[in-house]
């Protein structure tokens, strides 16, 4: 996915890794982060392309 395409439109862009395997531990993570208890901190642990042309085919 390329975000640049429309992160000017969002305050946030929030992704959730993890799967069925911590589902209940990354809920509460996200409604931490996305009711403000907690201030996101941190690097992404992969690249994001910055446009399409960027992509390998």
């Amino acid at each position: 996915m390329v975000y640049n395409e429309f992160e000017s439109e969002v305050d946030e862009i929030l992704i959730g890794y993890g799967g069925n395997r911590a589902a209940n531990v990354l809920d509460k993570a996200l409604l931490e982060i996305i009711s403000g208890q907690v201030e996101l901190s941190g690097l992404l642990p992969l690249q994001m392309p910055a446009n399409m042309e960027t992509m390998e085919v």
